[in-house]
């Protein structure tokens, strides 16, 4: 069961009633407590209190949001500018890594490599909060239908380079 605490002090003690084997080490172990009650507070009341300190994770609200860019590899350069001007716009923005295409030395006939390629994409677009789609003249090759039907099963916002959608962004 997790416990979601707000406001947590910096600074607690965990009480537990029951004895704790003093032989373990306390720099990398996991306790295995047989207790009657656990409690914590933020004072040290016993010796055998436990203190925790939080450790705070930096929270960035800069982001508007997690995109993933979609479309055919052919518009490598598209896909750049538009990363860009998203990141600019403060989005995180997934990307293709590899580029299918005969410009780079990746061989376009290993059906292994295009799969994992393909659910590695779908995995972005599953951690995202939308997608954008770079559908130059209205273009979307079969693939770039796929991650778009993917995305609309999935509940994504789907944002297109031909409706304009970049500048309203």
């Amino acid at each position: 069961m997790k416990i979601k605490i707000k406001n947590a002090p910096k600074k607690i003690y965990l009480q537990i009633d029951s004895e704790i084997d003093e032989s373990i080490e306390s720099d990398d172990f996991d306790i295995i407590i047989n207790a009657n009650g656990v409690n914590w507070c933020e004072d040290r009341i016993f010796n055998s209190d436990i203190e925790y300190i939080l450790n705070e994770k930096k929270q960035y609200k800069t982001a508007k949001g997690i995109i993933t860019l979609c479309g055919s590899t052919r518009f490598y350069e598209t896909f750049l500018e538009v990363n860009n001007k998203l990141t600019a716009k403060g989005y995180i923005v997934l990307s293709i890594g590899v580029v299918k295409s005969e410009a780079v030395m990746l061989d376009k006939r290993d059906a292994e490599l295009e799969k994992m390629l393909d659910a590695l994409h779908r995995e972005k677009i599953t951690m995202s909060d939308s997608i954008f789609v770079i559908n130059v003249d209205g273009y979307t090759g079969k693939s770039t239908k796929a991650e778009i039907e993917f995305a609309e099963k999935h509940g994504k916002r789907i944002y297109w380079l031909s409706n304009g959608d970049l500048d309203r962004l």
